[in-house]
């Protein structure tokens, strides 16, 4: 995984085992998502709240928000040009 951080909170990466790891259905180039962009929404309940408005308007959800291994909090919703959208919070220490 390359990880490079940016002054203005932009985190980009570069990562095929986080997608594979959460996305176990994920197909690789020939039928899968090309691109993975992440929008950190700041709370476990607004990951939730995001995915739920996105599927309610015809995206699909390809994973409900969870926590894999020691990665964030996420949900995972593919748009219409097959594109995955990864929202992500910190999980709440319980």
């Amino acid at each position: 995984m390359v990880l490079l951080r940016k002054p203005c909170e932009v985190i980009l990466f570069w990562d095929a085992v986080f997608a594979d790891a959460c996305d176990p259905d994920r197909e690789l180039p020939l039928g899968g998502y090309r691109d993975l962009l992440e929008f950190f929404r700041g709370s476990v309940e607004a990951v939730d709240s995001t995915s739920l408005e996105l599927t309610v308007a015809g995206y699909h959800g390809r994973s409900p928000g969870q926590v894999k291994g020691i990665g964030p909090y996420a949900a995972l919703v593919e748009d219409r040009d097959r594109n995955v959208i990864l929202l992500t919070a910190e999980p709440v220490a319980g």
